[in-house]
């Protein structure tokens, strides 16, 4: 007859087994996908990235700090709160 001790190890080993075939799975998933890692840790990807392409400064619109209406470069005072700038 089995006592409560073989019971046990018998969860623990099946446990621990399962546990080691998620790990081996993801690792295999992540291998067949191409996914490398930096030194850093971070992901990568095989094909480097693109740069973004960089807004004119002209296009920046200037913001009031305490309300955030839309102002001019040359106003004092927010139209919308009055706030001093």
């Amino acid at each position: 007859m089995f006592s409560m001790f073989d019971f046990m190890f018998n969860i623990i080993f099946i446990l621990f087994f399962a546990v080691f075939i998620i790990v081996a799975v993801t690792i295999a998933i992540t291998a067949l996908r191409g996914v490398r890692h930096s030194q850093s840790g971070a992901p990568r990807s095989a094909a480097p990235a693109k740069p973004r392409p960089t807004e004119p400064e002209q296009k920046r619109e200037l913001r009031c700090p305490y309300c955030g209406a839309p102002i001019h470069r040359d106003d004092e005072r927010c139209a919308y709160c009055d706030a001093k700038l």
